[in-house]
């Protein structure tokens, strides 16, 4: 029998929300006898994963093949990006063959070598998107419905990390085989969520990328009115910023409305289970997230979440049930469901329970190692 061995593309070479998804499906494969090869665009802290799993790891530099939203195909980076991807799949296809590799699963929708590297080589080609595009990072596809059919013909497979997303994809390519596997989420247990107590302040926490969809602006304003209505809260914001001008926004913002007491900025982490059990809310206040990472793994840690009720927020959140939703870019909508949490003591236990049981039965290992083993 022919040995399994996969190679794992990522996007980018250190810790994010979508590559402790893409150490999750390692850990699946792991688990199932895979060998495995991750590939990286450059060094950087995601080797640790390969090294803490036994999985050899591989630089090679290639570039994303998408544009900003405002940008053409042929602009001035094209020669280059042309050349360095060009070899870059010409390195990834004497990796493919040197090792004998069955499947090559290109873990983001931002690169296309993987592609096209598995086409030469007469390998299955597994494409998962986890990124909306315009919606959420302001990035879109480079040729249009061309883009989704050459993504459907260079593939076996096409997976989404959520329902709305696939639906996006449907939209622009009917035909399009696309399925809906979302991350395992594997949450450290042995962090207790932070005890609920009248005479501490009550802590809110976003936890992500730092950029203007991600909706800091308005969490900041819904700190404001519950502190004018008499609430002990305080918000964390803890994330990567690649774009000053918006981390100034988010300076003024604070100092405009004397909140530099009450607002606390951390630089990201890659250990988030402990930084989300140490507060009594996450908010997911993006407008437009794809799935929602963070989202399930406060669910799972037991620590309640105000959302918004936009995009693959909704298919985890239900109303009532396992969170509450506010209305997406309404300030006072926010402040409203945080109160609500914060007053309503068994609602809010109501929320904890029904949480936990929603996540784990949403997000588990269970559909991607039947995937693997299907192909």
């Amino acid at each position: 029998m022919k040995p399994k061995k996969i190679v794992w593309l990522a996007h980018e070479a250190n810790v994010s929300g979508a590559n402790l998804g893409l150490k999750e499906f390692m850990q699946v494969a792991s688990h199932l006898g895979y060998k495995q090869i991750l590939i990286l665009p450059h060094k950087g802290n995601m080797e640790n994963a390969g090294s803490e799993l036994k999985i050899p790891v591989k630089i090679i530099s290639y570039y994303p093949w998408i544009r900003t939203v405002d940008s053409n195909f042929f602009d001035r980076r094209f020669v280059r990006r042309f050349i360095r991807n060009s070899l870059a799949v010409f390195q990834l296809v004497k990796i493919i063959l040197s090792q004998n590799a069955n499947i090559i699963f290109t873990s983001t929708s931002v690169i296309n070598i993987g592609a096209i590297a598995s086409f030469i080589t007469f390998r299955k080609h597994i494409w998962y998107v986890h990124e909306m595009g315009e919606e959420d990072f302001g990035f879109k596809l480079p040729w249009g419905k061309w883009s989704y059919r050459f993504m459907n013909f260079f593939s076996k497979k096409i997976l989404a990390n959520s329902y709305h997303l696939a639906k996006k994809y449907k939209d622009r390519l009917p035909s399009i085989k696309i399925n809906v596997i979302r991350y395992p989420v594997f949450v450290n247990t042995n962090y207790t969520p932070v005890e609920w107590n009248v005479s501490q302040p009550v802590r809110l926490l976003i936890i992500g990328q730092i950029a203007e969809t991600k909706g800091h602006l308005i969490a900041i304003e819904a700190l404001k009115i519950l502190i004018a209505e008499g609430f002990d809260v305080r918000l964390k914001i803890i994330g990567k910023c690649e774009d000053p001008a918006y981390m100034q926004r988010l300076a003024d913002k604070i100092r405009h409305h004397q909140l530099e007491e009450f607002v606390l900025f951390e630089k990201f982490t890659n250990s988030p289970h402990k930084s989300i059990a140490d507060h009594h809310i996450l908010l997911m206040c993006s407008k437009c997230e794809a799935f929602g990472r963070v989202t399930v793994e406060a669910m799972k840690l037991g620590v309640p979440v105000v959302g918004a009720n936009t995009c693959g927020t909704i298919e985890i959140i239900k109303q009532d049930q396992t969170g509450l939703l506010f209305q997406q870019g309404n300030i006072q909508s926010l402040a409203d469901k945080i109160s609500i949490i914060i007053k309503d003591r068994n609602l809010r236990e109501k929320l904890i329970i029904n949480a936990k049981i929603y996540a784990n039965q949403i997000s588990n290992e269970t559909p991607m190692a039947s995937l693997l083993q299907q192909i």
